[in-house]
């Protein structure tokens, strides 16, 4: 479950991780302190000036992995932890949310993509119901989950007796 809060929570921790040093470089590079509104730069060529001050490629892949992940995740395990549903879609509509906000604020304008990622997520997810219904099935059949115990051997057979 805290695996689950902390990739609900990852479109900030990454943003954080990935924005803090950029602002650092940008600090060392202006020479000024951060309440001057002058614009100096210790840059020579536009290229330089632009790879500081401009925010990173966006890695598509790298969000669809994440979508996925609480997704499987949710759906192979939430039928013994129904918490995780509230989570996922917390962590869903975090994602969602956060990447919108990147995507126009924050990233350089994305490559063009084409459908293929895409196609292929969705063919994966297909897989994830299944999942869901085998784990589920594996869940509610496991006495230990509703009974705070277990059976031995003899409670279920018999005695065993030695050959």
């Amino acid at each position: 479950m805290k695996t689950m809060i902390l990739l609900a929570l990852f479109p900030q921790i990454n943003f954080v991780i990935s924005y803090g040093p950029k602002i650092i470089k940008r600090f060392f590079d202006s020479g000024t302190n951060c309440c001057e509104r002058k614009h100096k730069t210790k840059k020579t060529t536009v290229n330089q000036y632009v790879d500081l001050y401009s925010g990173p490629e966006m890695l598509m892949y790298f969000k669809y992995s994440n979508v996925m992940n609480i997704a499987f995740v949710t759906l192979t395990h939430g039928v013994a932890m129904p918490i995780l549903f509230p989570i996922a879609l917390f962590g869903i509509c975090n994602n969602y949310l956060t990447e919108k906000i990147l995507l126009a604020y924050y990233y350089r304008q994305p490559p063009m993509f084409d459908n293929r990622m895409n196609n292929r997520a969705l063919t994966l997810m297909k897989y994830s119901p299944v999942l869901m219904l085998m784990y589920g099935y594996w869940y509610l059949g496991n006495r230990q989950i509703f009974f705070n115990g277990f059976t031995s051997v003899e409670e279920n057979f018999g005695e065993v007796k030695d050959a």
